[in-house]
């Protein structure tokens, strides 16, 4: 019963954005609506296609990481399109120095630095922001099976921007390595995904970022629950992971000398109930297929941890701006949360 929550949850959300027009966007994300189509797919403009800088010596790629301290991760150096961002919270050795932040608040932080960093560039900024914690370690996978390129660099990094550049996936990250079964294609989709690493299309910072933190009093694996269940339903076909690229992490939480280290709670229903506050009970929309309909009543049990049905996508054509228009309409305005969204998306970049 509860898969069939799941699918449910998704078809509709996903149904929803279909219906809607991504329209009258605003600030950073702002559209006109003669580059907008009623299927949630745009025309081809300069924002949609294949992203190119203005500048070619602008990074395509931000990197944001954070840590105890900063330090070398193999494989992973700056470049002229990849730019690398650390925040500290226990010495003063990265770019920013944050003691006593959450997981969740440490990644805003970085994301408010790029974003003015972006604002500055002129040409729309970074395409993706690539958050990654400081144990993470990739490894590239050599396999013909998977490989959709003959040619892809042996850097497990560079590897993985090759990945994001020719899938262009609103949420895109490599396979975990604890993932047993065996790959039948170059790409895949997963509910659940870590956040050790984790590389945002800029269009999906218009609502899918910032991280919530309302409940990191609680867990701080709110945050990430809140990204998986989002960018299911918004974005569920484009949020895929690549086979080529394995990532694992050694320190883990269940480890005796980080136990206590931050709040954790495994009861999903917490967040679950708290999403359902930022709907308008009152509100309900159009469908594509089901008519009229309520989003609370897809979030009435916690959602699965598993690998999800359906086909990756390449980007193409499809838009992952989300319009104030959707956001207006489905969501409880007067929540403190969902203001807090509008102001964001209000923010020049």
């Amino acid at each position: 019963m509860k898969n069939i929550y799941v699918l449910y949850l998704i078809f509709v959300f996903g149904c929803l954005l279909l219906s809607l027009s991504l329209t009258h966007l605003r600030g950073p994300f702002k559209q006109s609506a003669a580059n907008t189509c009623e299927c949630g797919k745009s025309t081809l403009d300069p924002m949609d296609t294949k992203f190119t800088p203005n500048d070619e010596n602008s990074p395509q790629f931000v990197y944001l990481i954070q840590g105890a301290s900063m330090h070398a991760i193999q494989g992973l150096n700056a470049t002229p399109n990849r730019e690398i961002i650390w925040l500290t919270f226990r010495d003063r050795t990265g770019d920013i120095y944050f003691p006593n932040s959450t997981h969740g608040e440490g990644r805003n932080r970085l994301l408010t630095e790029a974003i003015d960093r972006a604002a500055e560039r002129k040409d729309g900024g970074y395409l993706y922001y690539v958050f990654l914690d400081d144990d993470v370690e990739l490894v590239s996978v050599n396999f013909a099976n998977i490989s959709w390129r003959t040619d892809l660099p042996e850097n497990p990094y560079d590897r993985f921007e090759e990945f994001l550049l020719d899938y262009e996936p609103a949420v895109g990250y490599p396979r975990p390595i604890t993932f047993h079964t065996g790959p039948n294609s170059t790409v895949g989709l997963s509910y659940n995904f870590d956040a050790i690493i984790n590389a945002f299309h800029r269009h999906t910072l218009s609502f899918l970022l910032p991280y919530i933190t309302d409940l990191d009093h609680v867990s701080w694996w709110f945050a990430q629950w809140f990204i998986m269940h989002t960018s299911a339903a918004f974005y569920n076909s484009y949020r895929i992971f690549t086979h080529v690229v394995h990532m694992k992490n050694p320190r883990l939480h269940w480890h005796n000398k980080l136990k206590g280290a931050y709040t954790d709670s495994s009861n999903f229903s917490i967040p679950r109930d708290y999403y359902r506050t930022w709907f308008d009970k009152n509100k309900r929309v159009n469908t594509v297929k089901w008519g009229s309909a309520s989003l609370l009543t897809t979030f009435n049990r916690p959602p699965m941890y598993l690998l999800m049905k359906g086909r990756p996508m390449e980007k193409n054509n499809m838009e992952y701006r989300v319009s104030t228009r959707f956001i207006t309409t489905v969501f409880n305005t007067s929540h403190p949360s969902v203001q807090r969204i509008i102001q964001w998306r209000n923010i020049p970049m």
